[in-house]
């Protein structure tokens, strides 16, 4: 017995007719006797006599019909107990003087889980009245009506063609010479950067003004100048071609700040708005991801400077294979040929191989570089788009890579001495 069976009971019951319930309940005549029949036998008293279409309730098939109210009634009240209240339509507004280009996407996702929600959105628009705002300050602010998102730190975005390019960190007043892409002169973020440019003892040189991201993505990657930017929330607005660079001596910061009405508290909406936001940066990785190669010397591969551990050495020398390969496809065969140089190319050997594979693509998956290798039927090959290697850098002719080659190469295997003349040789250039 089931609420779905009581509850075609006690339909049969009010209707007394079983073809009036089987249109209602948009069921079988004989789905409806088959659950009838079922219900008798588990009572195990007759509830009812059938004449054609009718039904005729015996005693206990009204006394039946009682309790059986009751019992769907107080489920009902149960489900109505303990089924969330729905919000009331409801309306909040907010300004979005700084990281729209962050924000904007989540505002969507703020719309789309809150339905009922009518949020209104300003965008770069000072003093417009709205219920928060989202803004950029010099420093901290605190305050009943305020809630520090995120201290971000500066950095330097340069083109690859830039000499600074491979630096991993740069002190401000290195920048004396460069030529500046800036923010407009009424954004705070160019009132912060002037300043602690000043601070060290030197005035900026402004070649082009904007506040478009996308301008200064398209400048940059034409290598038209260098800009400072908040590093946290712009870190995937720039392209391969840029890198992002620490500042150092000193750091300096902008304060993402979210601010609403003192004087009297929050209602109900404008609390999920700000939790939602709250949340939001919480999660937010507080720095981009820098991977970069090292194939110089020893082999190794370094996340925001921390070396990644291997639990596989086969699967440390077959990634270290695929860098060597510089984005060609590598087949099984050749990797075979390099990881096992005098082992026989035969099934066992291939088990190794894929063995070494599933490793790898682990190890990928453990430290988030799921798309720094592609695997392929015919084999895999490295996307070199996502890291930094000092081995490409320094074919690209840039010197100022993490690492400078001193004669060494991939030193823990001897497959990546093909490559020493040619290394040799482009040393030997620079030197003359």
């Amino acid at each position: 017995m089931d609420i779905h069976t009581l509850s075609i009971y006690s339909q049969v019951a009010s209707q007394k007719n079983l073809n009036t319930v089987s249109r209602e309940l948009n069921l079988s005549v004989k789905q409806i006797q088959e659950q009838l029949s079922l219900l008798q036998a588990e009572i195990g008293y007759p509830l009812f006599v059938q004449n054609g279409e009718q039904i005729i309730l015996t005693s206990v098939g009204e006394h039946f019909y009682e309790c059986s109210n009751s019992i769907l009634q107080a489920m009902e009240n149960f489900c109505s107990a303990v089924q969330p209240p729905e919000l009331k339509p409801a309306r909040v507004s907010i300004s979005l003087l700084a990281c729209s280009n962050l924000l904007m996407p989540l505002m969507a996702a703020f719309r789309e889980t809150y339905r009922s929600i009518e949020l209104q959105i300003s965008l770069q628009v000072p003093d417009t009245p709205c219920d928060f705002s989202i803004c950029s300050e010099a420093s901290p602010v605190s305050g009943d009506s305020s809630a520090l998102l995120l201290k971000e730190p500066f950095c330097l975005v340069v083109n690859k063609a830039n000499p600074l390019f491979g630096r991993k960190n740069v002190c401000l007043h290195e920048l004396a010479g460069e030529s500046f892409i800036m923010h407009s002169r009424t954004n705070p973020l160019r009132k912060i950067v002037e300043k602690n440019c000043r601070q060290a003892g030197f005035a900026p040189k402004i070649i082009t003004e904007t506040d478009s991201i996308m301008v200064f993505s398209q400048l940059l990657s034409a290598n038209y100048g260098v800009c400072l930017v908040p590093s946290v929330t712009n870190q995937t607005l720039f392209g391969n071609t840029c890198a992002m660079i620490p500042v150092t001596e000193p750091a300096f910061y902008r304060y993402l700040v979210l601010k609403w009405s003192g004087g009297k508290g929050l209602n109900d909406t404008q609390k999920i708005l700000k939790t939602f936001i709250t949340s939001f940066f919480d999660n937010l990785p507080k720095r981009p991801k820098e991977i970069f190669v090292q194939t110089f010397g020893r082999f190794d591969v370094y996340i925001n400077g921390q070396p990644i551990y291997f639990s596989n050495k086969k699967a440390k020398e077959f990634l270290a294979l695929l860098i060597d390969r510089q984005g060609g496809i590598v087949t099984m065969e050749q990797a075979i040929d390099c990881l096992w140089e005098n082992e026989p190319y035969d099934d066992r050997i291939k088990r190794r191989y894929r063995s070494v594979v599933i490793a790898l693509r682990t190890i990928l998956k453990q430290n988030h570089l799921e798309d720094m290798v592609v695997f392929q039927r015919a084999g895999a090959y490295v996307n070199k788009e996502i890291f930094l290697c000092d081995l490409y850098e320094y074919l690209n002719g840039n010197q100022l890579c993490n690492s400078h080659f001193s004669g060494d190469y991939l030193t823990d295997y001897s497959w990546g001495e093909h490559l020493l003349p040619l290394l040799n040789q482009l040393s030997c250039n620079e030197i003359r």
